[in-house]
């Protein structure tokens, strides 16, 4: 009886253990959007997933990235399959909990072939052109309004990992006239995809810089606190210096 005991006094203990190995995972869900996050099967699989393991690693937090489709991303973090999403403006994060510090900016721009006229200059000239956009992608309030509004077929919505590279496909071939993404990725894209930087050209931008953020399951009970541990964390980095190095590797800038 004694060693019936023991035992199931072990197999309590390893139960245990394994309920708290699983409970010390943070799962990340978002699409591919190099240099923010990209694969996750990659040696360089994003600046902000590299991040997220310089924080959270050392505390005995786990990091589970994998990418989905946006829209599934968010809607899967927000009823609580998934801890967080990462690079969501401030508008895709409303009712998610976002932590003070932020983890990024992004400025949209326009993109036309080398031979295209056409240049950004309000939601007026959007008019004169059929559109690529990203299925779920949040831009600024005069875009946003202009692709809910436009006539059928103006605006093309890209789905899944490789939307922007059949975007730029598209763009190449004639079939849309304009992609609508933040330079910094759209380069990733054109290196990603062995497509030479000539072939596009800016043609305007718009008017602010959004910040981008992680942002935790509001129906999970750890995000407040993994929210305060990103906050504090990243200052810690910034102030070591690893933020640097990890953002060096992206040839991206700190946006403080």
């Amino acid at each position: 009886m004694k060693k019936l005991l023991t035992l199931a006094a072990v197999l309590f203990v390893v139960t245990l253990s394994a309920g708290s190995a699983l409970a010390a995972t943070l799962t990340v869900r978002a699409d591919n959007w190099p240099p923010f996050n990209g694969d996750p099967k990659s040696g360089k699989p994003g600046y902000m997933i590299e991040v997220l393991k310089a924080i959270f690693e050392p505390q005995g937090v786990q990091v589970d990235y994998q990418t989905m489709p946006w829209n599934r991303s968010k809607d899967e973090v927000k009823s609580g399959k998934y801890d967080a999403i990462v690079g969501a403006d401030n508008e895709e994060a409303a009712g998610f909990v976002v932590p003070k510090e932020s983890f990024g900016k992004y400025l949209n721009c326009f993109f036309v072939a080398p031979t295209s006229s056409w240049r950004f200059q309000g939601g007026e000239s959007l008019k004169q052109i059929k559109l690529g956009v990203i299925e779920g992608y949040s831009y600024d309030e005069q875009v946003n309004a202009y692709i809910k509004s436009a006539p059928q077929g103006k605006v093309v919505a890209a789905t899944g990992d490789d939307a922007l590279p059949r975007l730029l496909k598209m763009l190449q071939a004639g079939r849309i006239d304009a992609v609508l993404e933040d330079a910094s990725v759209l380069n990733a894209a054109l290196s990603a995809n062995n497509i030479p930087a000539s072939q596009v050209v800016l043609a305007g931008k718009l008017s602010v810089a959004r910040d981008l953020n992680v942002a935790f399951s509001p129906a999970r009970d750890t995000s407040r606190k993994y929210s305060e541990q990103f906050s504090a964390g990243i200052a810690e980095l910034r102030k070591s210096g690893k933020l640097k190095q990890i953002l060096d590797r992206y040839n991206v800038k700190d946006w403080k």
